[in-house]
Protein backbone atom coordinates (compact mmCIF):
# COMPACT_ATOMS: atom_id res chain seq x y z
CA UNK A 1 0.00 0.00 0.00
CA UNK A 2 3.23 2.16 0.87
CA UNK A 3 4.35 1.79 -2.30
CA UNK A 4 1.21 2.32 -4.19
CA UNK A 5 0.37 5.45 -1.97
CA UNK A 6 4.45 6.78 -3.42
CA UNK A 7 4.06 5.52 -7.00
CA UNK A 8 0.41 7.87 -7.28
CA UNK A 9 2.56 10.55 -5.24
CA UNK A 10 5.70 10.26 -7.89
CA UNK A 11 3.30 10.36 -10.66
CA UNK A 12 1.39 13.07 -9.78
CA UNK A 13 4.46 15.43 -8.99
CA UNK A 14 5.43 14.60 -12.70
CA UNK A 15 2.04 15.43 -13.70
CA UNK A 16 2.49 18.69 -11.65
CA UNK A 17 5.57 20.00 -13.52
CA UNK A 18 4.51 19.39 -16.43
CA UNK A 19 0.96 21.43 -16.07
CA UNK A 20 3.18 24.26 -14.48
CA UNK A 21 5.79 24.43 -16.93
CA UNK A 22 3.70 24.01 -19.76
CA UNK A 23 0.10 25.66 -18.63
CA UNK A 24 0.84 28.38 -16.22
CA UNK A 25 -0.79 30.74 -18.97
CA UNK A 26 -3.94 29.20 -18.41
CA UNK A 27 -3.98 29.81 -14.75
CA UNK A 28 -2.62 33.26 -15.62
CA UNK A 29 -5.66 33.81 -17.48
CA UNK A 30 -7.82 32.36 -15.22
CA UNK A 31 -6.36 34.50 -12.44
CA UNK A 32 -6.86 37.67 -14.49
CA UNK A 33 -10.63 37.14 -15.92
CA UNK A 34 -11.68 36.13 -12.31
CA UNK A 35 -10.02 39.44 -11.19
CA UNK A 36 -11.62 41.61 -13.38
CA UNK A 37 -14.87 40.12 -12.90
CA UNK A 38 -14.73 40.87 -9.22
CA UNK A 39 -13.30 44.74 -9.85
CA UNK A 40 -16.08 45.03 -12.49
CA UNK A 41 -19.05 43.95 -9.58
CA UNK A 42 -17.20 45.68 -6.82
CA UNK A 43 -17.29 48.86 -8.98
CA UNK A 44 -20.85 48.45 -10.00
CA UNK A 45 -22.26 47.13 -6.57
CA UNK A 46 -20.46 50.32 -5.07
CA UNK A 47 -21.98 52.04 -6.93
CA UNK A 48 -25.63 50.73 -6.72
CA UNK A 49 -25.05 50.88 -3.27
CA UNK A 50 -22.99 53.66 -2.00
CA UNK A 51 -25.83 56.60 -1.92
CA UNK A 52 -28.41 53.71 0.19
CA UNK A 53 -25.33 53.60 2.87
CA UNK A 54 -24.57 56.57 3.16
CA UNK A 55 -28.39 57.35 3.09
CA UNK A 56 -28.30 54.57 6.25
CA UNK A 57 -25.47 56.10 8.07
CA UNK A 58 -27.61 59.66 7.71
CA UNK A 59 -30.13 58.14 9.56
CA UNK A 60 -28.47 56.07 12.21
CA UNK A 61 -31.67 57.26 14.67
CA UNK A 62 -34.29 55.83 13.03
CA UNK A 63 -32.23 52.46 11.85
CA UNK A 64 -31.94 52.76 16.06
CA UNK A 65 -35.15 52.90 16.67
CA UNK A 66 -36.28 50.44 14.58
CA UNK A 67 -38.42 53.74 12.06
CA UNK A 68 -36.33 53.27 9.18
CA UNK A 69 -38.14 52.08 5.89
CA UNK A 70 -36.68 48.87 4.75
CA UNK A 71 -38.68 48.93 1.86
CA UNK A 72 -37.81 51.63 0.20
CA UNK A 73 -34.27 49.56 -0.26
CA UNK A 74 -35.52 46.29 -1.46
CA UNK A 75 -34.78 47.44 -5.21
CA UNK A 76 -31.45 48.36 -4.66
CA UNK A 77 -31.21 44.32 -3.24
CA UNK A 78 -32.67 43.57 -6.12
CA UNK A 79 -31.01 44.66 -8.16
CA UNK A 80 -27.38 43.69 -5.96
CA UNK A 81 -28.84 40.16 -6.22
CA UNK A 82 -29.23 40.36 -9.76
CA UNK A 83 -25.25 41.68 -10.28
CA UNK A 84 -24.25 38.74 -7.72
CA UNK A 85 -26.10 36.21 -10.18
CA UNK A 86 -24.65 37.29 -13.07
CA UNK A 87 -21.28 37.42 -11.39
CA UNK A 88 -21.58 33.72 -10.40
CA UNK A 89 -23.13 32.71 -14.30
CA UNK A 90 -19.90 34.56 -15.63
CA UNK A 91 -17.40 33.04 -13.18
CA UNK A 92 -18.82 29.70 -14.20
CA UNK A 93 -17.87 30.03 -17.55
CA UNK A 94 -14.42 30.87 -16.97
CA UNK A 95 -13.70 28.26 -14.63
CA UNK A 96 -15.41 25.66 -16.94
CA UNK A 97 -13.03 26.83 -19.27
CA UNK A 98 -9.89 26.79 -17.05
CA UNK A 99 -10.38 23.12 -16.46
CA UNK A 100 -10.95 22.27 -20.21
CA UNK A 101 -7.86 24.33 -21.36
CA UNK A 102 -5.22 23.31 -18.71
CA UNK A 103 -6.18 19.75 -19.48
CA UNK A 104 -5.50 19.90 -23.23
CA UNK A 105 -2.15 20.32 -24.15
CA UNK A 106 -3.19 21.28 -27.52
CA UNK A 107 -5.79 24.33 -26.66
CA UNK A 108 -4.38 27.62 -27.12
CA UNK A 109 -3.34 29.46 -23.41
CA UNK A 110 -5.45 33.04 -24.27
CA UNK A 111 -8.36 34.06 -22.74
CA UNK A 112 -10.46 33.89 -25.59
CA UNK A 113 -9.55 30.28 -26.02
CA UNK A 114 -10.33 29.68 -21.77
CA UNK A 115 -14.19 31.59 -22.87
CA UNK A 116 -14.97 29.86 -25.85
CA UNK A 117 -14.19 26.51 -24.05
CA UNK A 118 -16.29 27.46 -20.78
CA UNK A 119 -19.42 28.37 -23.27
CA UNK A 120 -19.17 25.08 -24.59
CA UNK A 121 -22.39 22.81 -23.33
CA UNK A 122 -22.66 25.53 -20.73
CA UNK A 123 -26.14 25.14 -19.18
CA UNK A 124 -25.66 21.67 -19.12
CA UNK A 125 -22.45 21.42 -18.14
CA UNK A 126 -23.94 23.82 -15.36
CA UNK A 127 -27.07 21.74 -14.68
CA UNK A 128 -24.94 18.37 -14.28
CA UNK A 129 -22.29 20.64 -11.71
CA UNK A 130 -25.72 21.28 -9.49
CA UNK A 131 -27.27 17.82 -9.74
CA UNK A 132 -23.67 16.25 -8.78
CA UNK A 133 -23.40 18.85 -5.95
CA UNK A 134 -26.52 18.05 -4.85
CA UNK A 135 -25.96 13.79 -4.64
CA UNK A 136 -22.89 13.99 -3.49
CA UNK A 137 -23.81 16.52 -0.73
CA UNK A 138 -26.69 14.01 0.51
CA UNK A 139 -24.70 10.99 0.34
CA UNK A 140 -21.56 12.82 2.08
CA UNK A 141 -24.12 14.10 4.97
CA UNK A 142 -25.69 10.39 4.87
CA UNK A 143 -22.36 8.95 5.48
CA UNK A 144 -21.35 11.32 8.33
CA UNK A 145 -24.57 10.84 9.97
CA UNK A 146 -24.33 6.77 9.84
CA UNK A 147 -20.47 6.99 11.04
CA UNK A 148 -17.89 9.90 10.64
CA UNK A 149 -15.38 7.06 8.23
CA UNK A 150 -18.41 6.46 5.37
CA UNK A 151 -18.71 10.19 5.21
CA UNK A 152 -15.26 10.56 4.70
CA UNK A 153 -14.86 7.46 2.72
CA UNK A 154 -17.37 8.58 0.21
CA UNK A 155 -16.42 12.47 0.09
CA UNK A 156 -12.73 11.78 -1.16
CA UNK A 157 -14.37 8.50 -3.59
CA UNK A 158 -16.66 11.75 -5.37
CA UNK A 159 -13.85 13.94 -5.14
CA UNK A 160 -13.31 13.63 -8.99
CA UNK A 161 -16.89 13.73 -10.21
CA UNK A 162 -16.56 18.02 -10.69
CA UNK A 163 -13.50 17.43 -13.37
CA UNK A 164 -15.57 13.87 -14.98
CA UNK A 165 -18.42 16.89 -15.27
CA UNK A 166 -16.70 19.36 -16.42
CA UNK A 167 -14.18 17.72 -19.03
CA UNK A 168 -16.14 14.26 -20.22
CA UNK A 169 -19.51 16.04 -19.65
CA UNK A 170 -20.77 13.59 -17.28
CA UNK A 171 -24.43 13.70 -15.68
CA UNK A 172 -24.21 13.71 -11.99
CA UNK A 173 -24.77 9.75 -11.81
CA UNK A 174 -22.31 9.14 -14.49
CA UNK A 175 -19.89 11.21 -12.66
CA UNK A 176 -20.64 9.59 -8.83
CA UNK A 177 -19.46 6.04 -10.60
CA UNK A 178 -16.78 7.09 -12.83
CA UNK A 179 -15.59 9.22 -9.60
CA UNK A 180 -15.94 6.15 -7.37
CA UNK A 181 -14.10 4.08 -10.01
CA UNK A 182 -10.89 6.32 -10.59
CA UNK A 183 -10.58 5.71 -6.45
CA UNK A 184 -11.43 1.80 -6.45
CA UNK A 185 -8.64 0.06 -4.86
CA UNK A 186 -6.75 2.72 -4.25
CA UNK A 187 -8.27 4.47 -1.56
CA UNK A 188 -5.13 5.66 0.37
CA UNK A 189 -2.43 6.00 -2.45
CA UNK A 190 -5.06 9.09 -3.41
CA UNK A 191 -5.87 10.21 0.33
CA UNK A 192 -2.17 10.68 0.76
CA UNK A 193 -1.71 12.32 -2.43
CA UNK A 194 -4.35 15.29 -1.99
CA UNK A 195 -3.44 15.28 1.58
CA UNK A 196 0.51 16.41 0.39
CA UNK A 197 -0.96 18.67 -2.05
CA UNK A 198 -3.26 19.81 0.66
CA UNK A 199 -0.35 20.29 3.74
CA UNK A 200 2.02 22.00 0.73
CA UNK A 201 -0.67 24.55 -0.02
CA UNK A 202 -1.17 25.11 3.44
CA UNK A 203 2.70 26.18 4.21
CA UNK A 204 3.07 27.76 1.63
CA UNK A 205 0.13 30.10 2.42
CA UNK A 206 0.48 30.44 5.73
CA UNK A 207 4.07 31.45 5.26
CA UNK A 208 2.64 34.36 3.04
CA UNK A 209 0.05 35.25 5.57
CA UNK A 210 2.85 35.38 8.13
CA UNK A 211 4.67 38.33 6.47
CA UNK A 212 2.08 40.03 5.76
CA UNK A 213 0.85 40.71 8.88
CA UNK A 214 3.82 41.46 9.95
CA UNK A 215 3.79 44.33 7.48
CA UNK A 216 0.43 45.41 8.24
CA UNK A 217 1.61 45.27 11.89
CA UNK A 218 4.21 48.33 10.76
CA UNK A 219 0.87 50.86 8.96
CA UNK A 220 -1.87 49.34 11.53
CA UNK A 221 -2.24 50.22 15.15
CA UNK A 222 -3.74 46.76 16.67
CA UNK A 223 -3.51 48.28 20.30
CA UNK A 224 -6.11 50.68 19.33
CA UNK A 225 -8.14 48.21 17.18
CA UNK A 226 -8.43 45.95 19.94
CA UNK A 227 -9.69 48.72 22.15
CA UNK A 228 -12.10 49.79 19.72
CA UNK A 229 -13.24 46.50 19.66
CA UNK A 230 -13.66 45.86 23.06
CA UNK A 231 -15.69 48.99 23.55
CA UNK A 232 -17.33 47.58 20.55
CA UNK A 233 -18.90 44.86 22.86
CA UNK A 234 -19.56 46.88 25.91
CA UNK A 235 -21.03 49.13 23.53
CA UNK A 236 -23.53 46.45 22.30
CA UNK A 237 -23.72 44.73 25.49
CA UNK A 238 -25.24 48.00 26.29
CA UNK A 239 -27.12 48.79 23.63
CA UNK A 240 -25.43 52.23 23.26
CA UNK A 241 -25.95 51.78 19.47
CA UNK A 242 -24.99 55.12 18.35
CA UNK A 243 -21.37 54.56 20.01
CA UNK A 244 -21.39 51.18 18.67
CA UNK A 245 -21.65 52.90 14.86
CA UNK A 246 -18.91 55.01 15.50
CA UNK A 247 -16.28 52.47 16.19
CA UNK A 248 -17.16 50.51 13.76
CA UNK A 249 -16.13 53.57 11.72
CA UNK A 250 -13.36 54.27 13.31
CA UNK A 251 -11.97 50.69 12.99
CA UNK A 252 -13.05 50.90 9.05
CA UNK A 253 -10.83 54.14 9.13
CA UNK A 254 -7.72 52.08 10.57
CA UNK A 255 -7.92 50.27 7.63
CA UNK A 256 -8.81 51.97 4.42
CA UNK A 257 -6.27 54.24 3.71
CA UNK A 258 -3.44 53.49 0.69
CA UNK A 259 -0.86 51.64 3.31
CA UNK A 260 -3.14 48.78 4.00
CA UNK A 261 -4.81 48.60 0.92
CA UNK A 262 -1.75 48.29 -0.94
CA UNK A 263 -0.47 45.39 1.10
CA UNK A 264 -3.54 43.76 1.12
CA UNK A 265 -3.39 43.82 -3.15
CA UNK A 266 -0.30 42.72 -3.05
CA UNK A 267 -1.30 39.40 -0.65
CA UNK A 268 -4.32 38.71 -2.48
CA UNK A 269 -2.31 38.64 -5.43
CA UNK A 270 0.35 36.43 -4.49
CA UNK A 271 -1.80 34.51 -3.33
CA UNK A 272 -4.22 34.03 -6.26
CA UNK A 273 -0.52 32.94 -7.98
CA UNK A 274 0.27 30.62 -4.99
CA UNK A 275 -3.31 28.96 -5.91
CA UNK A 276 -2.22 26.74 -9.30
CA UNK A 277 -0.26 24.70 -6.03
CA UNK A 278 -3.96 23.64 -4.76
CA UNK A 279 -5.33 23.67 -8.17
CA UNK A 280 -2.70 21.86 -10.43
CA UNK A 281 -1.55 19.65 -7.42
CA UNK A 282 -5.45 18.27 -7.67
CA UNK A 283 -5.65 17.99 -11.55
CA UNK A 284 -1.94 16.20 -11.13
CA UNK A 285 -3.27 13.70 -9.13
CA UNK A 286 -6.36 12.91 -11.32
CA UNK A 287 -4.69 12.76 -14.74
CA UNK A 288 -2.58 10.35 -12.77
CA UNK A 289 -5.91 8.54 -11.99
CA UNK A 290 -6.60 8.23 -15.25
CA UNK A 291 -3.41 6.96 -17.23
CA UNK A 292 -3.59 4.22 -14.68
Amino acid sequence: MAKQSSSLLSQSWGEFTHLLQNRWQTYMWYVILRFVIAVVFFAASAALLYGPILEMIGNAEALLDGAFDWMSYVPYLGVFGIFALVTSLVGMVITFGFYRVVLDDKAAQTAGEVWSRGTKNYWMTLLSMIGFGILATLLIGIGFVLLVVPGIYLALGLSFGMFLVIIDHDGPLEAIKHSRALVSGRWWSVFGALLFWGVLSGVVLMIIDVVFKLGLSSVVDFSALESLESGLSADVAQQNFQAALDSVSQMFSLFVNPSTVGIYSIQMLLQSIVGIVPMYGVLAVYKSLRKN
